[in-house]
């Protein structure tokens, strides 16, 4: 920035003047260009958390969902078995018929239940990752 000395005429100190305040147009004009990038950096940013938020909650739902579903299906079966069981005691018959309506009872849910892992077993191998591995696995 110029500065006015004693002895300068009138024109010359407007001159001066006029220069810096040119000066401090320029600076003002940049420093307001990057206040604009910055706060579009801000925005890209937030634009950015939030996908990642949005993400992470749909996550979480899928595990929620697949946990509650997980928990249905132990319940159901052991509602059942606890069933079989009562009702097979309440009965007065012979104590082979009983052991064996039990067993029977235990093998179906047992038998439910691999069936159902099995299920979702294939259901990842088929995602991919197994066939994969075994692919990694053979080639090296």
């Amino acid at each position: 920035m110029p500065k006015v000395e004693v002895g300068d005429s009138m024109y010359d100190m407007l001159k001066k003047q006029g220069a810096s305040i040119e000066d401090h147009d320029t600076r003002i004009f940049g420093l307001e260009e990057l206040t604009a990038a910055l706060k579009e950096a801000d925005r890209q940013h937030e634009e950015k958390l939030q996908q990642m938020e949005n993400q992470n909650l749909k996550l979480e739902n899928t595990v929620l969902t697949t946990g509650r579903e997980t928990q249905d299906i132990v319940k159901a079966q052991a509602d059942k078995m606890f069933e079989l069981a009562k009702s097979s005691m309440s009965y007065q018959t012979a104590s082979a018929e009983q052991e064996h309506e039990l067993r029977m009872a235990k093998l179906n849910a047992w038998s439910t239940f691999a069936l159902k892992l099995s299920g979702a077993l294939a259901t990842m191998a088929g995602s991919g990752g197994l066939i994969y591995y075994v692919f990694t696995h053979f080639v090296n």
